[in-house]
């Protein structure tokens, strides 16, 4: 297995089976801000207060009904060797689109 580090790195991964694997595509890699920009804004930002002269209480969603979601099987074991665990997951993935 492969993991995608900043800057372009890869590193391989030994996993012991049986394993779940949580894949994710994205565009760009997410951009994480340093706990210290976060805190300078904690301490440099304030709520600014207005007056309302009116407030509709009316607004808002209508929930007329709501329900459990439904039970579904999406897990799919994969069993062999490496090779053939890649070519399922490759099959897999052209089912759905994604290759």
């Amino acid at each position: 297995m492969q993991k995608e580090y900043p800057g372009g790195l890869t590193g391989k991964l030994n996993v012991s089976l049986p394993a779940v694997l949580g894949i994710q595509a994205a565009e760009q890699p997410p951009r994480y801000i340093a706990v210290s920009k976060v805190r300078q804004v904690m301490n440099s930002a304030s709520i600014e207060e207005r007056e309302v002269s009116t407030f509709d209480l009316e607004g808002g969603v209508n929930v007329s009904r709501m329900f459990f979601p439904e039970a579904a099987e999406h897990a799919e074991m994969l069993e062999g060797d490496e090779e053939a665990i890649a070519a399922k997951l490759v099959e897999i993935f052209k089912e759905a689109g994604v290759l």
